[in-house]
């Protein structure tokens, strides 16, 4: 059983200090599981939505909580539609979530709020585009994911996992019964958190 203390709250990465990282490599009692506030990467919709931080800054973080925490996850959410994000700023997205794709990947659809800057900014993201941009992240999401796990399975990673119960799955390839349905153990490990993250 697993003896994890884990927090649920969103991190800002100002939130992410020396002394946070210390605990984390420090204590084995302490999940290394980080759900950090990004939303985009590109410097001018991250002072337009009044993230005070850059794109450096994110991938700084992200690269310095991996080197210094074997099996950190990193969670966060990403939204595709702010109001005139362009192309090459969509592609920033694109190329970060390639190269430093963090563990689990949220995508919300965009939406005006009450007394945010926001609703008084032109150039809203068509719906055709919106949904053309989600399609393409996802893909490129998990594409990045499959070359993460082949990578993982060829340096012979093992993980421990919480049995949550058995799943009957249909994959089209039949077992050695014939059987083309077959049981399957469905289970979670520390990276997967309790009803937000996929079992």
């Amino acid at each position: 059983m697993f003896g994890y203390v884990s927090c649920t709250c969103t991190l800002y990465l100002n939130e992410i200090t020396d002394k946070l990282v210390a605990v984390l490599k420090s204590d084995d009692r302490v999940c290394r599981y980080l759900d950090m506030t990004i939303q985009h990467i590109n410097d001018d919709l991250l002072k337009a939505t009044e993230r005070w931080m850059t794109g450096h800054d994110i991938r700084r973080t992200v690269a310095r909580l991996r080197a210094e925490l074997r099996g950190v996850h990193v969670q966060t959410l990403i939204t595709v539609w702010f109001p005139g994000k362009t192309k090459d700023q969509f592609e920033d997205l694109l190329q970060f979530v390639s190269d430093d794709l963090p563990e689990n990947l949220g995508v919300f659809e965009y939406s005006d709020e009450e007394g945010a800057r926001s609703p008084n900014l032109s150039e809203k993201v068509p719906k055709d585009v919106k949904s053309e941009r989600y399609v393409r992240l996802m893909e490129v999401q998990l594409e990045a994911v499959r070359r993460r796990n082949v990578r993982r399975a060829s340096d012979g990673e093992v993980m421990e996992v919480v049995l949550e119960g058995r799943q009957m799955v249909e994959d089209g390839q039949a077992d050695r019964t014939g059987a083309a349905a077959r049981q399957v153990l469905v289970g979670r490990y520390y990276r997967q958190y309790l009803d937000v993250d996929s079992t």
